[in-house]
């Protein structure tokens, strides 16, 4: 985020397109975890990447952030239980 964050202030086309691959890669890879071991609907949350007071699709890297936020929300209620696992067949 904070590369990313650097890379806009500085108008690098290069390093915002790295780290917009990078964020990309990031969030499949952490997708698929979420959905194997807690279920689609643990995922989905995740993988909207909503900032608060804008629409989607108008800031990647505001979209980036608002995933890392949940993913923390969702850390914090795996930790204390009310997100369990998911029943592996």
């Amino acid at each position: 985020m904070v590369t990313w964050v650097s890379a806009v202030k500085m108008s690098d086309g290069t390093k915002i397109g790295e780290q917009r691959d990078a964020s990309e890669k990031w969030r499949k890879e952490a997708l698929s975890r979420l959905e194997t071991d807690f279920g689609a609907a643990v995922a989905a949350r995740f993988n909207l990447g909503k900032p608060e007071g804008m629409n989607l699709g108008m800031s990647e890297p505001g979209e980036h952030e608002a995933r890392v936020v949940e993913l923390e929300r969702l850390i914090r209620e795996m930790r204390d239980g009310s997100v369990p696992l998911r029943a592996q067949r």
